[in-house]
């Protein structure tokens, strides 16, 4: 008889060590998105860019933020390349402008466009 009291406990203390676990899984992921919201408002991201975080670790979630903010930068500086080469403003062969090493004033100035 005691042997089965002992084995329900057991289980018992096991299912609420489970559901403890999920439930702190379920706080950590709910504090990482957090993190990476404020993280891509910083960033002036769109919402839908949360999709494309890695959720795993706060390093990952991170890491997964910035490659996404070099991807944009890159493409937004491919982007200016191709308006200003479209307009004759860039010769063919010229040096590709590093987005980084702008001004936030210079960047604004070359990806605005113009009426």
């Amino acid at each position: 008889m005691e042997d089965t009291n002992a084995s329900a406990v057991a289980g018992a203390e096991n299912e609420t060590e489970n559901a403890l676990r999920a439930r702190e899984r379920e706080l950590d992921l709910r504090e990482l998105k957090l993190v990476a919201r404020e993280e891509m408002a910083k960033r002036n991201f769109l919402e839908d860019c949360s999709e494309l975080v890695d959720y795993t670790s706060r390093e990952s979630c991170l890491k997964s933020i910035d490659r996404l903010d070099r991807l944009i930068q890159s493409e937004a500086a491919r982007r200016v390349e191709n308006a200003l080469a479209s307009r004759g403003a860039l010769p063919s062969g010229a040096a590709k402008i590093d987005p980084d090493s702008l001004s936030d004033r210079e960047y604004y100035m070359m990806t605005v466009k113009r009426r």
